[in-house]
Protein backbone atom coordinates (compact mmCIF):
# COMPACT_ATOMS: atom_id res chain seq x y z
CA UNK A 1 0.00 0.00 0.00
CA UNK A 2 1.23 3.49 -0.87
CA UNK A 3 -0.37 6.62 0.56
CA UNK A 4 0.17 10.10 -0.82
CA UNK A 5 -2.64 12.17 0.61
CA UNK A 6 -5.32 12.25 -0.67
CA UNK A 7 -4.59 9.18 -2.84
CA UNK A 8 -4.06 5.56 -1.73
CA UNK A 9 -2.62 2.93 -4.09
CA UNK A 10 -3.00 -0.76 -3.20
CA UNK A 11 -1.39 -3.75 -4.94
CA UNK A 12 -2.58 -7.23 -3.97
CA UNK A 13 -1.01 -10.44 -5.29
CA UNK A 14 -2.88 -13.57 -4.23
CA UNK A 15 -1.11 -16.91 -4.89
CA UNK A 16 -3.79 -19.59 -5.33
CA UNK A 17 -1.55 -22.65 -5.86
CA UNK A 18 -2.96 -23.70 -9.24
CA UNK A 19 -4.08 -21.91 -12.39
CA UNK A 20 -7.56 -23.43 -12.04
CA UNK A 21 -7.92 -22.12 -8.47
CA UNK A 22 -6.77 -18.65 -9.57
CA UNK A 23 -9.22 -18.65 -12.49
CA UNK A 24 -12.08 -19.68 -10.16
CA UNK A 25 -11.19 -16.83 -7.76
CA UNK A 26 -11.02 -14.40 -10.71
CA UNK A 27 -14.42 -15.53 -11.99
CA UNK A 28 -15.92 -15.15 -8.52
CA UNK A 29 -14.57 -11.59 -8.21
CA UNK A 30 -15.85 -10.74 -11.70
CA UNK A 31 -19.31 -12.08 -10.82
CA UNK A 32 -19.33 -10.10 -7.56
CA UNK A 33 -18.31 -6.94 -9.40
CA UNK A 34 -21.03 -7.36 -12.01
CA UNK A 35 -23.59 -7.92 -9.24
CA UNK A 36 -22.45 -4.68 -7.59
CA UNK A 37 -22.96 -2.88 -10.93
CA UNK A 38 -26.63 -3.86 -10.76
CA UNK A 39 -26.95 -2.88 -7.08
CA UNK A 40 -25.46 0.60 -7.61
CA UNK A 41 -27.09 1.40 -10.98
CA UNK A 42 -28.32 4.98 -10.95
CA UNK A 43 -26.68 5.85 -7.61
CA UNK A 44 -24.24 8.74 -7.24
CA UNK A 45 -21.53 6.15 -6.50
CA UNK A 46 -22.45 3.88 -9.41
CA UNK A 47 -19.89 1.20 -10.31
CA UNK A 48 -19.06 0.07 -13.84
CA UNK A 49 -17.30 -3.21 -14.62
CA UNK A 50 -15.46 -3.47 -17.95
CA UNK A 51 -13.66 -6.53 -19.30
CA UNK A 52 -10.06 -5.67 -20.23
CA UNK A 53 -8.05 -7.37 -22.98
CA UNK A 54 -4.35 -8.16 -23.28
CA UNK A 55 -3.66 -8.64 -19.56
CA UNK A 56 -2.97 -12.16 -18.29
CA UNK A 57 -5.59 -14.83 -18.92
CA UNK A 58 -8.37 -12.42 -17.96
CA UNK A 59 -8.82 -8.95 -16.53
CA UNK A 60 -11.52 -6.45 -15.63
CA UNK A 61 -11.75 -2.96 -14.23
CA UNK A 62 -14.45 -1.83 -11.86
CA UNK A 63 -14.58 1.89 -11.28
CA UNK A 64 -16.90 4.20 -9.40
CA UNK A 65 -18.34 6.72 -11.84
CA UNK A 66 -17.59 9.56 -9.38
CA UNK A 67 -13.85 8.74 -9.62
CA UNK A 68 -13.45 7.94 -5.92
CA UNK A 69 -12.32 4.34 -6.51
CA UNK A 70 -10.67 2.74 -9.53
CA UNK A 71 -9.31 -0.76 -9.67
CA UNK A 72 -8.29 -3.48 -12.03
CA UNK A 73 -8.14 -7.24 -11.38
CA UNK A 74 -6.24 -9.77 -13.48
CA UNK A 75 -5.41 -13.46 -13.39
CA UNK A 76 -2.16 -14.94 -14.65
CA UNK A 77 -1.10 -18.51 -13.97
CA UNK A 78 -1.78 -19.33 -10.33
CA UNK A 79 -1.93 -15.69 -9.21
CA UNK A 80 -4.69 -13.14 -8.90
CA UNK A 81 -3.62 -9.47 -9.07
CA UNK A 82 -5.47 -6.32 -8.06
CA UNK A 83 -4.41 -2.68 -8.31
CA UNK A 84 -6.69 -0.22 -6.54
CA UNK A 85 -6.64 3.56 -6.48
CA UNK A 86 -8.73 5.37 -3.86
CA UNK A 87 -8.99 9.07 -3.21
CA UNK A 88 -9.73 12.35 -4.82
CA UNK A 89 -10.13 12.47 -8.58
CA UNK A 90 -9.24 9.74 -11.00
CA UNK A 91 -6.16 8.54 -12.83
CA UNK A 92 -6.03 7.94 -16.56
CA UNK A 93 -7.05 4.33 -17.30
CA UNK A 94 -3.78 3.69 -19.17
CA UNK A 95 -1.75 4.39 -16.00
CA UNK A 96 -3.69 1.79 -14.01
CA UNK A 97 -3.41 -0.63 -16.92
CA UNK A 98 0.38 -0.13 -17.00
CA UNK A 99 0.62 -0.80 -13.26
CA UNK A 100 -1.24 -4.11 -13.46
CA UNK A 101 0.57 -5.20 -16.64
CA UNK A 102 3.87 -4.61 -14.83
CA UNK A 103 2.70 -6.62 -11.81
CA UNK A 104 1.46 -9.51 -13.96
CA UNK A 105 4.68 -9.68 -15.97
CA UNK A 106 6.94 -10.03 -12.92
Amino acid sequence: MYMASPVIVVLIVDERGTADAAMQAYQSELNDSQAKDKETKGASGEQKTVLETGIGEGAFSDNMTNGSVQDMTAVHGSRLFKVGIMGAGSLPEDRIRTLIQTAVSH
